[in-house]
């Protein structure tokens, strides 16, 4: 058992290092995603007038 958390514990630091380069990029991506989304929703919506 003692050998079990003794594994875990890089997984978690590396888990907790994600998620904080995650938490980093979404501050900066933040905006341009929801600009990328608000596209993707409008050419969904207009897919009529797309040429394919």
């Amino acid at each position: 058992m003692y050998q079990e958390e003794e594994e875990e514990t890089p997984a978690l630091d590396a888990l907790r290092e994600l998620l904080k380069a995650v938490d980093e990029l979404s501050c900066y991506l933040g905006p341009k995603l929801r600009l990328a989304m608000s596209n993707a929703r409008q050419l969904i919506e207009d897919k009529d007038s797309l040429p394919f």
